[in-house]
């Protein structure tokens, strides 16, 4: 987190908690064969995708866990039209990550979603629709990620 407010990333909180639909919009879908609707994408059991809530029984309105921090930093930008003389914007976020137990399924568990959960940090950058090369976004960004933190968190 450190490394990355030195070379200018913004940090932001973000929410474990998203609709549904947001999640979908970002490509996070369910892996869970049962949870896809066939060939199609259209889920037919949100709540197979760490969801919490739901108001409605067609799912619209779920919330779900996120699972990066990448989904509610893309909707944070996701409407705006932004002036290329302003960009790169760079943030960092760190987040809390769930995903789900190996294995947790079955009688035994049945009503109970287990979930494993851990922090990470994301590094987001709202840059044109150019290679990152030349633009000076590149550069911001460590070669190896573990590398720099040892180096300059010590």
């Amino acid at each position: 987190m450190e490394v990355a407010v030195r070379r200018e990333f913004e940090p932001i909180a973000t929410p474990d908690i998203v609709r549904w639909d947001v999640s979908e919009r970002c490509g996070f879908i369910s892996r869970d064969d049962e949870a896809k609707g066939g060939e199609d994408t259209e889920v037919k059991n949100p709540e197979q995708m760490n969801g919490i809530y739901s108001k409605h029984e067609n799912g619209q309105g779920t919330l779900v866990l996120t699972g990066t921090s990448e989904i509610p930093l893309a909707v944070m930008y996701a409407q705006a039209r932004y002036n290329p003389q302003t960009l790169p914007l760079r943030t960092v976020a760190p987040g809390h990550a769930f995903r789900a137990e190996v294995g947790a399924r079955g009688k035994d568990t049945r009503g109970l979603y287990l979930v494993h959960q851990f922090t990470k940090v994301e590094l987001f950058s709202v840059t044109i629709g150019e290679s990152l090369k030349g633009t000076g976004n590149h550069d911001a960004l460590p070669a190896k990620t573990d590398k720099a933190s040892e180096q300059e968190l010590e």
